[in-house]
């Protein structure tokens, strides 16, 4: 089950029927003879409470409008940003990158409560993420996913460690001209341009490090984006030489698709 006894409670309670809830189930574990633990009978008093769990969902079949449960490790900066409502008070939201075995989708969060608990818990790159009763929603910058109605973001699960979100490189190299945006790749080809590593400022305080790479295959060319410790390690890299990029996100930059570096990407050299 995608869903531990502690976060459809707190689903619960988010949805003020906390003790609708607690009664609906103790009524279903009594009229099962004592045959449903605690958590099935949970499961069935939220199904009759119109809580809607969603099914746990690899990252690459998230689509437009569905709800859906997924599993990830953030992959880019957490960022929180101020922004003015229509009523004219100021809000915040978090927004950063998960991703799993499949593929990455970004993460927009609006309630309060919910990013002052994920700052305090030291929410950062490489945290463990699990986004339960999600809403997807995709528009000109590619695909997002933030809580729903029942929803909730859920640091270090305890059940993480039996999902498979990890995989080893994959070997199905990918023509550029059959990439598409969501998904993950392996690519390889000859390098076509080469641009200036560059340094910037993150909002956290930190340097972040940027290599911008024009690779094209028999098929056609495409723009590679690698980050930091990738970038830094390949600043080196020449036209004209035969590469393989492993485990690399394509992503949506305004009208032009990108392949972007992510903690599981590796570059190998062709001699």
């Amino acid at each position: 089950m995608p869903f531990t006894q502690e976060e459809i409670d707190a689903l619960a309670s988010k949805g003020d029927m906390f003790e609708s809830y607690t009664r609906k189930t103790e009524s279903v574990i009594a009229g099962s003879g004592n045959l449903f633990d605690r958590l099935a009978a949970s499961y069935i008093a939220a199904s009759q409470l119109g809580i809607d769990l969603a099914s746990l969902v690899p990252i690459k079949d998230l689509r437009d409008g569905l709800s859906a449960t997924v599993y990830g490790i953030v992959m880019s900066e957490v960022e929180v940003n101020s922004y003015r409502r229509k009523t004219g008070k100021e809000g915040k939201m978090l927004t950063f990158t998960i991703g799993d075995a499949t593929g990455e989708i970004k993460v927009v969060i609006w309630d309060e409560k919910s990013i002052d608990k994920l700052m305090e818990m030291g929410i950062s790159k490489y945290s463990k993420i699990k986004i339960a009763n999600g809403l997807v929603k995709e528009n000109n910058y590619g695909r997002q996913i933030s809580p729903g109605r029942w929803g909730s973001v859920v640091y270090n699960p305890v059940d993480f460690s039996n999902m498979e979100v990890l995989t080893e490189k994959s070997e199905k190299i990918t023509p550029i001209e059959d990439i598409q945006v969501g998904g993950t790749y392996s690519v390889s080809g000859e390098i076509a341009t080469v641009f200036d590593l560059r340094e910037f400022p993150r909002k956290s305080g930190s340097t972040g490090y940027v290599l911008n790479v024009i690779i094209m295959d028999a098929t056609s060319s495409m723009k590679i984006v690698l980050w930091d410790e990738l970038a830094i390690k390949n600043s080196r890299l020449k036209q004209g030489q035969s590469i393989i990029f492993h485990d690399i996100s394509a992503r949506q930059n305004r009208d032009i698709v990108e392949l972007h570096s992510t903690y599981r990407s590796s570059i190998d050299l062709m001699e």
